[in-house]
């Protein structure tokens, strides 16, 4: 019995040390940073635990609330992440380089951000492959690089990989390498202290993402004060991928001129979202960044769209797990590249499940206006980049406009263009009511609407109004619009050869004869009806000689002679004219001539009158 008295006892100490053990291990692990399982460990030692990463904190990017909202995606039926991760969304970095070796590009570690210590890729590899080799170009050509391949950072700062790394640590950070990847492009190389970055290098850096798939194209990169040459942002390239730029770390007012004003390009062009930098002050709150180090501060005004964070960013350094801070809009445009990637992955992976994603324009301006605060700055207010509001869940349902066919027209053709409005989720579908506009004016109701293109040159827009109850609420969605283009009449044989040339003299038609050395101006009949591309390029021919390409033709012959003028359009030659030419009238023989003339006659009308008097006189003497 003594025994079991004394055992009892032992064993409930020894209980409550295990519980006391359980409490005080919970206890510490709450008070250890929050980590997210795919960050390498390395980062959560040098960055998370030491608190520098207060970007992600609740009063800026607020990475928590993000987190919750991207999980939700692979939840909800209206987004296909698989889709995504089949064909994910590729960031293109344009910089100079990055450094290969570093854990946050090449994933080398397990779930618990522990090394795996091998030299292969890892499972959270963030660069995008194909077929196991890495998309990649270096695109300098002042330096003996190796071309193609060999985007090793060599900058002083190791400015692109710092740039590449913040993009690599939120895709960790939200657990989405498949569905994110990072394409390097070299396009500077080291000068004094910093990059330098030639215009030819950066264009053939910007083609080479486009042709490879890029999605997004961040240039931490900036010009001198007003140089237009770098504003290489064109619309046709913003219809392919969204375009983010560092606004410039200068202090300029992009609104004003002189020493305080001027526009750094790409970020100041009218199709690339330019983006200004804030840190994070002594009193918790954001303020426009000032670079102390050297006096300088971000970029600012209406040319540029955003203000993301960009003081005191620490991300990826030398070796396989450096890190060090850097400041500057450089920093804060790849948070709104990502931002930018983020949204396509959010409307592509919508789109996949419906069979219609909006167009990169309309993200991009999305992106634009992904604001809900601006930092007052005494001279501008500058918005400040909502990520979240960028990422929050679509509405509750999700409306697109489907056609039944080619939304361009021929004039002429009044074959009419079938519009459906479809919804998703299914259980949504055909609930409520819709409303059908033409160019913002009202036009059907219903579903379904039939448009009948306008018998005129240009473009329509069409756009629909869905109004629904749900959960005993009202609640309307206006889808983006869609476009019906009349287009000219497509050349055809019979068309072309219905034209006429036309030609005339001083803006009026020509009478008489036609001579050498004066100038005839040739149009085609019914060109008004030819595409601008096709009219605009017409090719004109003298003798069969190619002279002269465009909508009109000034002709002015040296000599006399026969001409014979003919013009394509297309591929399709028009009825050939034959012109006439007379030798140039010289104008002092002219005169001498008629001066001539003008005697003689004047002589001969003398001698007459001579005569006439003499046989007068004669008579009346007899």
């Amino acid at each position: 019995m003594e025994s079991k008295n004394r055992t009892l006892p032992i064993f409930k100490f020894a209980i409550l040390a295990a519980v006391l053990f359980v409490v005080f291990w919970a206890a510490f692990a709450c008070s250890l940073p929050v980590a997210n399982a795919v960050l390498p460990e390395s980062y959560v030692r040098e960055v998370t635990s030491k608190g520098l990463d207060w970007w992600s904190e609740e009063n800026f990017l607020n990475l928590t609330r993000l987190e919750k909202t991207v999980d939700s995606w692979f939840d909800m039926e209206q987004y296909d992440m698989a889709a995504m991760e089949r064909d994910p969304i590729v960031v293109a970095v344009i910089d100079s380089g990055i450094n290969p070796e570093h854990s946050l590009f090449l994933g080398k570690y397990d779930d618990d951000g522990k090394s795996v210590g091998n030299n292969l890729v890892g499972d959270y590899d963030v660069l995008y492959r194909k077929n196991g080799s890495v998309v990649c170009k270096n695109t300098v050509t002042k330096k003996n690089y190796a071309p193609d391949y060999k985007v090793v950072d060599d900058s002083k700062n190791m400015h692109g990989t710092h740039v590449a790394g913040i993009i690599a640590a939120l895709i960790h950070r939200l657990d989405l390498e498949k569905y994110i990847k990072i394409m390097p492009i070299k396009a500077g190389y080291p000068k004094d202290d910093s990059s330098t970055f030639d215009l030819g290098d950066v264009k053939t850096a910007v083609q080479f993402a486009l042709d490879n798939g890029a999605d997004v194209v961040n240039m931490s990169i900036s010009s001198k004060k007003n140089d237009t040459n770098f504003d290489i942002v064109t619309k046709d390239m913003a219809s392919k991928a969204i375009f983010v730029a560092a606004a410039g770390n200068e202090g300029w007012d992009s609104d004003e001129s002189g020493s305080l004003g001027g526009k750094c390009y790409p970020a100041a062009g009218q199709y690339c979202i330019g983006v200004m930098n804030y840190a994070k002050s002594d009193m918790g709150t954001p303020e426009l960044y000032r670079n102390r180090a050297n006096g300088k501060g971000s970029n600012y005004g209406s040319a540029y769209q955003l203000c993301a964070p960009g003081g005191a960013i620490v991300s990826s350094y030398k070796g396989a797990d450096g890190y060090q801070t850097l400041n500057g809009t450089s920093m804060a445009s790849p948070v709104v590249a990502f931002g930018s990637a983020l949204a396509l992955l959010k409307y592509r992976a919508i789109g996949a499940k419906v069979g219609r994603a909006k167009s990169v324009g309309e993200i991009t301006e999305i992106v634009k206006n992904s604001y809900s605060s601006s930092i007052e700055t005494g001279i501008s207010d500058l918005p400040v980049f909502d990520i979240n509001m960028l990422a929050a869940g679509e509405d509750v349902a999700y409306a697109y406009i489907d056609s039944d066919s080619d939304l361009t027209r021929n004039l002429g053709d009044k074959t009419p263009v079938r519009f459906t409005l479809k919804i998703v989720p299914e259980q949504m579908k055909e609930r409520g009511s819709v409303k059908w506009f033409v160019d913002d004016v009202q036009a059907a109701e219903g579903f379904s609407f039939e448009y009948v293109p306008k018998a005129e040159l240009g473009e329509t827009r069409i756009s629909a109004e869905w109004s629904f109850t749900i959960d005993g609420e009202d609640d309307k969605l206006i889808t983006s619009d869609v476009v019906v283009t009349v287009a000219p009449q497509p050349p055809t044989q019979e068309f072309v050869e219905s034209m006429e040339l036309v030609y005339s003299q001083n803006g009026g038609k020509v009478g008489g004869n036609l001579y050498a050395g004066e100038s005839y101006r040739f149009t085609l009949s019914r060109c008004e009806q030819c595409a601008d591309t096709v009219a605009t390029n017409m090719r004109w021919y003298v003798d069969g000689t190619l002279t002269h390409a465009g909508r009109e033709f000034i002709f002015t012959p040296t000599e006399a002679g026969t001409y014979t003028i003919s013009v394509k359009v297309g591929s399709y030659t028009t009825q050939k004219f034959t012109l006439t030419v007379k030798e140039a009238q010289d104008e002092s023989k002219t005169i001498i001539l008629w001066s001539s003339v003008g005697t003689a006659v004047s002589l001969l009308v003398t001698v007459i009158s001579v005569v006439v008097a003499i046989v007068v006189r004669r008579r009346r003497m007899r």
